[in-house]
């Protein structure tokens, strides 16, 4: 059998036909409560700090979050929203509206992305509020692209298109360069580990 955290992978799970009990992720948070952490500077300044931690998913709420921030920002309320977690979020059907709302509220944000949905209906957004972009290109070749990306479930392999990354990569920077434009930061990262070290001196060039 299977155990899974919650109801969003019965559908997958489904297809492959393993037994599924759901057990809910059951943690202590004692230790949270009672731990002495030193404060940072850069968010005790006296607003109150709002925390979201998670992948940018629809089912995670993250829409409702931004609109009760912009909420709260329009009444004047003197808080802060952090949002720090794993995922695509251009995948967010969403993400554009969240970004433009984010910017509206006077926020900026920096964004990690895997470059491959990233087209024109973005540039405004991103010239609007966003201080950096890093793409997570992690491959110097479409073989190592594939490799890392494309992944491999019940319904087969994906396919990860390093040559369309790469173009829209290239053309945000040219947009850039149009614009005449400061931000965002662009720049492309790479995980090290040993699949990925034999394009380690490709990538740096």
């Amino acid at each position: 059998g299977v155990i899974v955290p919650s109801q969003a992978p019965l559908g997958h799970l489904a297809k492959v036909g393993p037994p599924v009990s759901i057990l809910p992720p059951a943690t202590d948070l004692t230790r949270f409560a009672t731990a002495r952490l030193a404060k940072r500077p850069r968010f005790d300044d006296g607003r109150i700090n709002i925390l979201f931690l998670g992948r940018l998913e629809t089912r995670k709420g993250t829409a409702l979050l931004l609109d009760a921030y912009r909420r709260l920002t329009t009444d004047e309320l003197p808080v802060r929203l952090i949002i720090a977690g794993q995922g695509e979020p251009l995948l967010h059907p969403s993400a554009r509206d969240m970004l433009n709302a984010a910017s509206r509220a006077g926020l900026c944000y920096m964004i990690f992305s895997n470059g491959e949905r990233l087209d024109e209906r973005y540039y405004d957004t991103f010239f609007n509020g966003c201080l950096a972009v890093r793409f997570s290109v992690d491959a110097a070749t479409e073989a190592m692209h594939q490799r890392w990306h494309a992944a491999e479930n019940s319904n087969g392999r994906g396919r990860a298109n390093f040559a369309k990354v790469v173009e829209n990569i290239r053309k945000l920077v040219a947009e850039k360069r149009r614009r005449g434009s400061v931000h965002p930061h662009i720049g492309c990262q790479m995980v090290c580990s040993a699949m990925t070290e034999p394009d380690f001196e490709a990538f740096a060039k």
